[in-house]
C-alpha cells in the first residue's frame, strides 16, 4: 500500500510538470529534481535541526514521538520514512505511516489538480 501511495504522488507531480512545461526535457528534469529535493532536503533539513536540538539539551535517549513536531515534519515529506515506517510494528510507527499517507494524499491530490488545472488553462488558448 506505501508503495502504491508513493507512486502515486510522484506520478503525479511528474504528470504536473508535464502540463507546466512545453518540453518533455524539462519537464522531466524537474520531476527529477523535485523528487530528489523531497528525498534528500528533508532528510538533511530533519538531521540539522534534530543536531541543533540535540545539542541544547543534555544528552539523553529521544523517542520518535518525544520529539517536537516542528524537527519531526520534514520526515512526513520522506518517501524512504514512509517506506520504513510501513515495516515497523504498528503500535511503534503506525502513527507516523497514517500521518505520511495523508501527507502523500494530499500532495497528489494538489499535483493532480494542478495538473488538471493547467489541461483546462491550455485549452483555452
Amino acid at each position: 500500500m506505501t508503495t502504491v501511495i508513493v507512486l502515486a504522488s510522484i506520478s503525479a507531480i511528474g504528470l504536473y510538470c508535464s502540463s507546466a512545461f512545453q518540453r518533455s526535457v524539462h519537464a522531466t528534469a524537474v520531476s527529477y529534481a523535485t523528487v530528489i529535493a523531497v528525498t534528500i532536503v528533508t532528510a538533511i533539513v530533519f538531521f540539522v535541526r534534530l543536531q541543533i536540538y540535540q545539542s541544547a539539551r543534555s544528552p539523553s535517549n529521544y523517542t520518535w514521538y518525544t520529539l517536537p513536531l516542528n524537527i519531526r515534519a520534514p520526515m512526513y515529506l520522506n518517501p524512504f520514512f514512509f517506506l520504513t515506517a510501513s515495516f515497523a510494528p504498528p503500535r511503534q510507527l503506525y502513527p507516523a505511516w497514517t500521518t505520511c499517507a495523508v501527507v502523500f494524499i494530499v500532495l497528489g491530490a494538489l499535483a493532480a489538480a494542478l495538473t488538471l488545472h493547467n489541461l483546462r488553462h491550455s485549452r483555452d488558448m
